[in-house]
């Protein structure tokens, strides 16, 4: 079977981690290639406040993302990643309108993917969910989340990168969503249906 990679994308405390746990705990005949978090050895950038800023962001993603390229390049098959280039994208999309384009640096991203030969998923799964939920879910959180990750705005602008730039910039991106509202068990088992028919 020809390699596939699928990218597990959504807002935080959309369910990403729980999910990509669940499919690694059900011994499913994937590759599952965890989170920047399990690559970084330093701090992560701070929300950019200049251009500059959002450039050494940029970089220090672009590390990361080349050390998962070595784990994903030995794999055959399917593919899973918690999050890919396109949380990248995202971020610096809403960086760059929350900042009335005062720091360009989403335009600085897509011109960069082009050049430096990111892997680009073939599939995007994103999890849906709304403020309300997200709210709710992070009182039960004991993980440590940036501010802005639980700014409505800013969210609103991630989900217009999911919504209309990532269709737009990539065409031939298969793009499936689950609502992340849904129970555990049923989030999973959708999920393999998912990957059963992209096994095939």
């Amino acid at each position: 079977m020809k390699k596939v990679i699928v990218a597990l994308e959504g807002l935080v405390h959309a369910g990403k981690s729980t999910l990509f746990q669940g499919i690694e705990e059900r011994h499913i005949a994937v590759k599952c290639v965890g989170e920047y978090v399990e690559f970084v050895t330093e701090r992560f950038p701070c929300f950019p406040e200049s251009r500059d800023d959002a450039r050494f962001g940029h970089v220090f993603f672009l590390n990361l993302e080349q050390k998962r390229i070595l784990k994903i390049e030995e794999s055959d098959g399917i593919v899973l990643l918690d999050r890919s280039i396109f949380s990248i994208l995202a971020y610096n999309f809403a960086v760059e309108k929350m900042s009335d384009s005062v720091i360009p640096c989403f335009q600085d991203s897509i011109k960069a993917y082009r050049d430096e030969n990111w892997l680009i998923p073939q599939v995007c799964v994103y999890l849906d969910i709304d403020d309300e939920d997200i709210s709710l879910r992070h009182q039960d959180e004991k993980g440590h989340y940036y501010s802005i990750f639980l700014d409505n705005v800013f969210n609103a602008w991630l989900r217009e990168f999911y919504e209309k730039a990532m269709p737009f910039h990539f065409p031939s991106l298969e793009i499936i969503r689950i609502d992340a509202h849904q129970s555990k068990q049923e989030i999973i088992a959708q999920m393999e249906e998912i990957l059963r028919e992209i096994a095939q």
